[in-house]
């Protein structure tokens, strides 16, 4: 199994909710989104994150949307206490794991379906 994390803090401090604001029309973490949902390579998208504004925005798009309690939500939290969080919490994955995570930042909205699926490949 092939699963995109897309970690969504809403804490950000230079940009305050930037993962829902507006780029080009469309909040930011829809971007990333739409790139993981165009890639062929993913089976699963899960979004974890502590902001409920984030979750809505990505309520019906992501296979799976995961609140993430606010000690893994801090400007030093590193990615891998993240990545743990999801592999122990998302029901399907704590007994089958996954063969592959792929770490989509929602800051990072020009990629393409394309290249996630080069990545994988």
């Amino acid at each position: 199994m092939i699963i995109a994390v897309i970690p969504a803090r809403g804490g950000s401090k230079r940009i305050a909710g930037k993962n829902v604001k507006a780029l080009a029309g469309h909040p930011l973490l829809t971007w990333t989104l739409a790139a993981a949902e165009g890639a062929k390579t993913l089976d699963e998208i899960v979004v974890t994150s502590d902001d409920p504004a984030i979750l809505d925005a990505a309520s019906g798009r992501a296979s799976m949307l995961l609140g993430r309690p606010a000690e893994l939500a801090q400007d030093d939290t590193p990615d891998w206490p993240v990545a743990d969080h999801v592999l122990r919490y998302v029901p399907h994955l704590r007994w089958t794991g996954a063969d592959l995570v792929v770490w989509l930042r929602p800051t990072a909205p020009f990629r393409r379906p394309e290249e996630i699926d080069a990545v994988v490949d």
